[in-house]
This record gives structure tokens, sequence and C-alpha cells, in this order.
């Protein structure tokens, strides 16, 4: 897998699709932060923050994935039959592309994380800068964007349309589980499980953001994105391996 590894990744370091986008999504997201913050009047560092970890607008964090994603992934999928019929294992086309894809999404997410952070310093103009908060929600988020990521990955490698896969990311993380609270009341059921969904995680952060003054790192985010994505790449990397090509 290493040589194939080394390829992947010499393919995108050569594609100018890869640096386009990287430019453009650091562009948008800076300048909607600029936007924000000429909107607001007298800025403070905690509604900044909140919105430049991806908190306030995470459907366009998996906007980003699923074009990611396409990117890295849509047009080599045409070719995958040249790489297994020279020799190279569907397991190790599936692990190499997979790995490629999020270390490009942990790239661009640091990225954005740093250029927002330094305009929110310079920006906001009362309390103090509140790094620990900042980067705990971070390191909170993180993990339920790469399980999106993930999830769009082992579509987009299963030959699934774009349009499908950004529909069914966007209800699973985008108010799923609100919903079936919603539903679940309705009935006067109390399922403790419909807690533990992507989207009501991310409302979890979204009010530590908002109104925390001390912040610790809450486990539950990480210990379900882990899940997401063993239980998607272990379904999915069975189905490529059994897949036509």
């Amino acid at each position: 897998m290493k040589d194939y590894l080394k390829s992947e990744i010499y393919n995108i370091l050569h594609k100018k699709s890869f640096y386009i986008f990287l430019g453009g999504a650091l562009l948008l997201v800076n300048l909607v932060l600029l936007s924000i913050a000429s909107i607001i009047k007298d800025p403070n560092q905690r509604q900044l923050q909140y919105y430049g970890t991806f908190l306030a607008t995470p459907i366009l964090a998996i906007i980003f994935a699923v074009l990611l994603s396409g990117l890295l992934t849509g047009k080599e999928l045409k070719i995958l039959k040249n790489s297994v019929a020279y020799g190279i294992s569907r397991k190790d086309i599936f692990w190499a592309k997979y790995i490629v894809v999020l270390s490009s999404f942990i790239l661009i997410y640091l990225l954005i994380l740093i250029s927002t952070t330094l305009i929110i310093m310079s920006v906001a103009t009362s309390a103090d800068f509140d790094l620990k908060l900042q980067i705990i929600a971070a390191l909170e988020i993180l993990p339920l964007l790469i399980s999106a990521l993930t999830i769009v990955y082992c579509m987009n490698i299963l030959g699934v349309n774009e349009i499908y896969t950004l529909i069914t990311v966007l209800i699973f993380y985008g108010g799923l589980g609100k919903a079936l609270i919603k539903l679940s009341s309705l009935f006067d059921l109390n399922v403790k499980i419909f807690n533990f969904f992507p989207d009501i995680l991310i409302s979890n952060i979204q009010n530590l953001m908002e109104s925390s003054k001390s912040a610790s790192y809450d486990y539950r985010a990480l210990w379900v994105s882990v899940l997401i994505i063993f239980i998607a790449l272990t379904l999915s990397l069975k189905i490529f391996e059994r897949k036509d090509i």
C-alpha cells in the first residue's frame, strides 16, 4: 500500500484543483467571519470564536467535506479498474484514498482554524481571548466533522451520487436527533440514545461556546464519532471489495 499511497499523495500535490479548493475554502470562511464581525456591533471574542470553529456553520464544513471527497476520489474511480488490473488490492486502494482525503481535510481545517483565530484576536474588542476554549471547541467538533467526512468518502468510493450523499449527511448531522426527540415526545417516550446523535452533540458544543466561562473536554462526541467511523469504514470496505468496478 505504501507505493500506492505515495502515488496518491503525488497526484494531489500536483492537482491544481486541490489548491483552488484550499484557497477558496480559506477565503470563503474568513470573508464570512469578517462580514459577521462588521455586522455585530462591538464584537467580543466569545461571539467570534463561536463563528470561527465551524460551530455556527457545521453544514458549511459538511459541504466542504462532500466537495473535497468528490474532488479527490470522483474522477479517480473511473480508473480503479486499471489499478486493480496492475495487481493493487482493493483494500490498499480504499485505505490509501481515505488517508489522503482525511489528511487533506484535517490540513484545511487546521489552516482555517489558525486563520480565523488570528482574525478573532485582531478584530474582537472586548474580553480576553480564551485560547483554551477555542482549542477545546475545535477538538470537540473535529471528530464529528471527520465522521461526516468518512461517511461521505465511503459513499463516494461506492459510487453513490454526490447529491444523495450530501442529502444523507445533512439529514444525519443537521437535525435527525432533534426530530426523533420531538417525535418521541409526542408518545411520552424518553429515548436517551437520541441524545448521542451528531446534531445533538454539535448543539452541546455550541452551547459550550456561547455560555460557558470555564470549559472542559466532553468525550461523548469523540466516542460517538469513533463508532460512526468504525461502522462506516468496516461496512463500506466489505462492500467495496465485492463491488463490480
